[in-house]
């Protein structure tokens, strides 16, 4: 049994290690993804086929339970008595690149699990968090790969920033930017508001969810 007292993120990259701490205690989060679901929202078959086929490029220095502990750990912070509101938009397109890259049996375990969390039935997804889609026909001016603002109390110990990860191509990720600057703040807010306007509500959401489910059969 994995505990607290493992460092489930030693064997991941070391950009990402401020972000995953300031989400337990961030007061606001706001994220956008376009081509992949964030790690919270993963069902464990998803994130154990995730890892299988990474260490298949090129072996993870963790085992696959640390990979569903991780997922766990991120979810916790979704349920931080610190957290005021928590918005997760996600690009329609994210959902059908599961489809391809793992299969319909993997697909419908998914989908069953993030309709649980967008209807408030998992013990870490409450009314705090928001999950809406943003369909593919959406027209919206900017749609980045993928963005997060984290805000935060004075007594967090953290100052506001934007996080967004920088891709290089065939091989990937290699760094992320933190951005604190206001003006940062601000721009990336506009582009959050922006992908909002175009993204579903709640009843759409689900809806388009199970237009999804229909389509494997």
């Amino acid at each position: 049994m994995l505990t607290d007292t493992v460092d489930l993120f030693a064997g991941t990259p070391a950009y990402t290690h401020r972000l995953i701490a300031a989400e337990h205690k961030a007061r606001t989060v706001r994220r956008y993804h376009s081509m992949r679901l964030p790690g919270a929202l993963h069902c464990p078959a998803l994130a154990g086929a995730q890892h299988a086929k990474a260490t298949k490029k090129k072996p993870l220095p963790f085992g696959a339970d640390v990979a569903l502990a991780q997922r766990d750990y991120r979810r916790r912070a979704l349920r931080s008595s610190a957290l005021h509101s928590n918005q997760i938009l996600i690009y329609e397109e994210a959902l059908h690149r599961i489809r391809r890259a793992y299969g319909i049996d993997l697909m419908w375990r998914q989908l069953d699990f993030l309709t649980d969390a967008i209807e408030g039935h998992m013990q870490w997804c409450d009314e705090t968090t928001e999950i809406r889609l943003v369909p593919r026909e959406a027209s919206a001016d900017s749609m980045p790969s993928e963005l997060t603002i984290l805000t935060f109390d004075d007594t967090a110990g953290e100052q506001d920033f934007v996080y967004f990860e920088l891709d290089f191509g065939p091989h990937g990720v290699h760094h992320a930017l933190y951005l604190t600057s206001q003006d940062a703040l601000d721009e990336a807010g506009a582009n959050l508001d922006e992908l909002a306007a175009h993204a579903l509500d709640y009843d759409g959401t689900l809806a388009l969810v199970e237009t999804i489910r229909d389509s494997l059969r």
